[in-house]
């Protein structure tokens, strides 16, 4: 019983931990790198490049293998970015050496700023949480009071024959004075099927604006038709973001091509800059 209960009950804690997972998931598999050496782990890389802010890429003499791992890095020029980077895997097994940046490393930032992509992530993913959980709580609400005042002695009882109901068991009442208006009494906070609608909307619109961040592109708003002119504005919007994140992984690739002699391309999946159109209609010329 204690596990159903649980299960029922579902914490801000459980929905953020749920959206952090989910928005990770989306933000890491933006880019794909065609031309990658077949030894490095696409996605661990670009994991460790969203997340961690940037990535080492290097080419190993003695295991005549290259890498991209995160790493220290040290040693600033009169610009600020660094000069030395030193790599650390995941195994204490491999220790690496230190290398000079742009001589026998590249590192490919996530964007300009050099910061990591979990202060969108948490940030969204808190909001998302907090609606998630108001979802579920205005739904319960609709099914039962949320809120019951009975007697001390009435408790256990009040509180079984609820968890019943809530597991969706039949309630059956052994007596006909049970709940008597004296004995229990319910809150109504009158939750209607509108305020769940506004909260679906609200929670779309939010993870558009994650979207949107990222240079993905959502979902149309549904209000009447959308002219043109507005989804060129937005999917304009959309490209500008989405080359915040590209523009330092295309510099990178082209000193990593260069330096290494590969052919490394780095590009974005089709689906990422597809959008409905079927709200989108021609501005109509009124001045005829």
């Amino acid at each position: 019983m204690a596990s159903k209960q649980k299960k029922k009950f579902i914490t801000k804690n459980y929905l953020y931990k749920y959206w952090v997972m989910r928005l990770t998931n989306l933000a890491v598999n933006m880019f794909k790198y065609p031309g990658l050496p077949g030894e490095i782990n696409e996605a661990q890389m670009e994991k460790e490049i969203m997340l961690g802010a940037f990535g080492i890429f290097f080419y190993d003499e003695a295991l005549g293998k290259y890498f991209c791992l995160p790493g220290a890095i040290t040693g600033l020029d009169v610009y600020g970015y660094p000069t030395r980077a030193k790599p650390i895997g995941k195994t204490t097994e491999i220790i690496f050496p230190e290398y000079t940046v742009h001589q026998d490393c590249v590192l490919i930032y996530a964007n300009r700023t050099r910061t990591s992509a979990l202060e969108y992530i948490n940030e969204y993913a808190d909001k998302l949480s907090d609606i998630d959980l108001a979802i579920k709580m205005n739904t319960r609400a609709m099914k039962h009071p949320l809120m019951m005042k009975t007697t001390e002695q009435m408790k256990n009882s009040v509180e079984t024959l609820m968890r019943q109901y809530d597991d969706d068991y039949y309630v059956i009442f052994p007596d006909k004075d049970l709940f008597s208006e004296s004995s229990v009494q319910t809150m109504d906070f009158n939750v209607s099927a509108s305020e769940i609608l506004n909260l679906q909307k609200q929670k779309e619109t939010v993870v558009n604006e994650f979207f949107n961040i990222f240079g993905i592109s959502g979902s149309v708003e549904k209000r009447e038709r959308m002219i043109s002119g507005e989804m060129n504005a937005m999917m304009q919007q959309v490209a500008i973001n989405r080359e915040m994140w590209m523009s330092t992984r295309q510099e990178a690739i082209d000193e990593i091509n260069k330096m290494f002699n590969l052919n490394m391309k780095v590009e974005t999946p089709q689906y990422l800059s597809e959008v409905q159109q079927d709200n989108i209609e021609e501005k109509e010329d009124n001045n005829e």
